[in-house]
């Protein structure tokens, strides 16, 4: 049996987890897709965000 890990206890434990990044957020606030297209589309110029679970 393996112990694995969710990820709310990665994005709220503390280190040595890394820091998830995202270019942005859906209206749930989660991550957008780094290959999302169409309306979700990330901008050219968007740039790398600190994301936490829960946070906006």
């Amino acid at each position: 049996m393996t112990d694995s890990l969710t990820l709310e206890e990665i994005t709220t434990g503390e280190a040595p987890w890394p820091d998830v990044h995202c270019f942005g957020l859906t209206a749930d606030g989660s991550p957008i897709h780094p290959m999302a297209r169409g309306r979700s589309r990330i901008p050219d110029h968007a740039q790398p965000m600190l994301w936490k679970e829960g946070s906006r």
